[in-house]
């Protein structure tokens, strides 16, 4: 069964986002509801609220806007409460209050603001979620909004980057909590300019952002696409506007995904290339190039693995194919792709969860998804800021590649019972990641890997 995909994500869905008046708050709001939710929005001053609700009925949007100061357990109860009244469940909540009263260094804070920084920015998510909780659907979706401060705090926003770090535990904390029926994520901006951040710039821009077809007049290369993962992300970003172009070794694999492909009236160039050989990977670039004259979006797929033996064990020449198929291939394809990329084009690399936890029967296989995280930093800063490269890990996804772990009935129950969710995913999960990140959506990320592996482990 198909997803629905792009321009009605979240039809029939309830979603509560706090700080939701002004700034980032606002734009998610805007930008869920665009997508077919109710949503139910926030801020702690009525005027901000009734204000932001006009905006947003004037686009056709359903919403409800409450006040709500979000340290204040009447009010947190008061957003619940009639969000319920109205609308009987609850699908989302994208918490994104937060405050930063001071900016002085850490040991010059009075105790006050550490705690009122601590209520605000972090205790406040958790009881707004103790509320929420019991009205929660199966398959509801929790995000926070940290920050890049998190992550590199500044001596004169040192305890608001604290709190922004503390999220993050938060995230994993509550992912494992609230597992399989909710997930839990976190998004930690960059630098936007905000009111929120004013001290730093008086600028507030705001863009419209076209959504639901988000890869109109695009072209886009896909490398081993015709099965599997691949296929499903040239899938996606055909059925949201690109001409895609698909390969495979085999012209018989080519012609059949490229019939599939016309028949969901998606514009699609079939190419064999065995991405090893240098005048196939040549050919790809120019048969793409001769029909469409450009190329927007390349996702590099190919891999193999064709020993399951011991690292020590595995022949020289094994090492030597593997390392080519899996990570050189992609470099020496982007050396010939780089002249007709478009300025705003992306690339996205297909690593895997075994980058990070190399198994032992698939050692080398691992080992090479790990270099490609380091490849998209790599090419991050080569390509930028131009081209935007970035990664997608999956977990294990039952595919003809990975036929041998998923066909064992005790291997892949505990490959399921490895993840948070309890289950595998599939290629269509994957296929969502490799396009958002492919498209303007992700305008402002590069350099990262986005692993999609049900919760599971993910860290070197």
């Amino acid at each position: 069964m198909e997803k629905k995909i792009a321009a009605r994500r979240f039809e029939g869905k309830v979603a509560i986002v706090t700080a939701s008046t002004q700034g980032i708050g606002f734009g998610i709001a805007q930008r869920l509801a665009l997508e077919g939710a109710s949503v139910v929005i926030s801020s702690r001053k009525q005027k901000n609220v009734d204000d932001a609700v006009e905006k947003l009925k004037a686009k056709g949007i359903h919403v409800l806007g409450i006040v709500c100061h979000v340290s204040d357990a009447q009010q947190r109860k008061n957003l619940i409460n009639k969000t319920i009244e109205k609308y009987g469940k609850i699908d989302v909540i994208v918490s994104n209050a937060a405050v930063n009263p001071v900016n002085v260094p850490m040991l010059q804070t009075k105790e006050s603001i550490l705690d009122k920084l601590w209520e605000t920015n972090v205790k406040a998510s958790i009881l707004l979620l103790q509320d929420a909780a019991p009205h929660l659907q199966k398959g509801s979706s929790i995000i926070f909004v940290s920050s890049y401060g998190g992550y590199h705090p500044q001596p004169s926003m040192a305890m608001y980057g604290v709190t922004k770090t503390a999220l993050l535990g938060l995230t994993k904390a509550l992912a494992a909590e609230m597992a399989p029926n909710v997930r839990v994520n976190c998004i930690a901006p960059g630098f936007v300019p905000t009111r929120f951040a004013a001290f730093v710039t008086a600028n507030e821009a705001t863009e419209e952002m076209k959504i639901g077809r988000r890869f109109e007049g695009k072209v886009a290369i896909v490398t081993a696409s015709t099965q599997g993962i691949g296929f499903s992300i040239a899938e996606r970003l055909g059925l949201e506007g690109a001409a895609v172009v698909v390969s495979s070794r085999k012209q018989k694999n080519v012609d059949e995904a490229v019939e599939k492909l016309k028949n969901k009236g998606i514009q699609v160039l079939g190419v064999v290339c065995q991405v090893s050989n240098a005048q196939q990977r040549k050919d790809l670039i120019n048969k793409t190039v001769e029909k469409y004259g450009k190329i927007d979006v390349v996702v590099s797929n190919a891999a193999a693995n064709p020993t399951v033996s011991l690292l020590l064990e595995t022949p020289e020449s094994v090492l030597d194919k593997v390392w080519e198929i899996n990570v050189k291939a992609s470099v020496l394809l982007l050396q010939e792709a780089a002249p007709y990329l478009q300025k705003g084009s992306s690339v996205v690399l297909i690593s895997s969860i075994m980058g990070y936890h190399p198994q032992i029967a698939m050692a080398m296989y691992g080992i090479t998804k790990t270099a490609l995280l380091g490849l998209t930093k790599a090419l991050a800063k080569e390509m930028a800021p131009d081209t935007r490269v970035n990664c997608v890990a999956p977990g294990l996804v039952p595919t003809n590649f990975a036929a041998f772990l998923t066909k064992d009935e005790v291997l892949k129950k505990t490959a399921e019972e490895s993840t948070l969710l309890g289950k595998l995913g599939t290629p269509g999960d994957m296929a969502a990641a490799a396009s958002f990140l492919a498209s303007d959506d992700a305008s402002y990320i590069t350099g990262e890997t986005l692993v999609v592996a049900g919760g599971a482990p993910s860290r070197l």
